[in-house]
């Protein structure tokens, strides 16, 4: 708002509130002109912003519809694409005569990397405890799956590692005497523990993983140890 001697002048702050206030403007202003000596020029350019403002909000307010619209046909046209290119896709690879490099070819499939079982290590990239599971992410880098060893569990209590809660997945150092056993197979990521704790206490749990090939052989060598408090009670 502006102040002219000590008076302040009412102007819309919101630019929707701005035509109607022009075409109430425009309507009065004739009224007041001779009183005031506003010329018809003056007018005039009142009536032209009045009539811009309103011409101008309607091809916003009509842009504003067609951006909408055009929206949501463009995700209703993804959905409908992704399932008619999948169905054709499907199509091809039960044909008798299906090569993968052909899908690879028309961009479905991706080339397969490289993989040499005999070296092969397994990455654990995310080691998550929660109230109800700990949940361990993993790289399956062309594998079939992976197998999960943990270690017999023992409290924080009987460790004595209370503020221990996740290591860095380096160089970890395990304390003596750790039986493993295999907990499970897993061939899509990331598995989920969800044995409750041995105790009322929280417990520090140790995870190794290797790779399975075909036949579900193990192969290639152990992960690096991971370990995490469990409180899942």
């Amino acid at each position: 708002m502006s102040k002219i001697k000590g008076i302040r002048i009412n102007y819309p702050t919101e630019k929707e509130a701005v035509p109607p206030y022009y075409a109430n403007f425009n309507t009065t202003l004739p009224t007041y002109s001779p009183k005031y000596g506003i010329t018809p020029d003056e007018e005039a350019v009142i009536g032209s912003h009045k009539t811009n403002l309103e011409n101008l909000l309607l091809q916003q307010t009509a842009a504003r519809n067609a951006a909408q619209q055009a929206t949501q046909a463009f995700d209703e046209e993804l959905i409908a694409a992704e399932m008619d290119a999948k169905r054709i896709m499907k199509k091809i690879m039960d044909h008798q005569d299906f090569a993968r490099s052909d899908g690879e070819a028309m961009g479905f499939l991706i080339e397969s990397p490289q993989v040499n079982p005999d070296t092969a290590k397994p990455v654990v990239s995310a080691v998550t405890a929660m109230m109800d599971m700990i949940v361990i992410d993993w790289v399956k880098k062309g594998m079939k799956g992976v197998v999960i060893y943990g270690a017999v569990r023992e409290t924080v209590r009987d460790l004595n590692l209370l503020s221990t809660s996740e290591d860095d997945h380096a160089g970890l150092a395990i304390p003596p005497n750790l039986v493993w056993e295999r907990l499970d197979k897993d061939q899509r990521s990331p598995w989920e523990d969800t044995r409750k704790n041995l105790s009322l206490q929280p417990e520090i749990r140790y995870y190794k993983l290797r790779y399975i090939w075909k036949d579900d052989q193990e192969v290639g060598f152990e992960s690096d140890i991971v370990k995490v408090v469990a409180e899942i009670y």
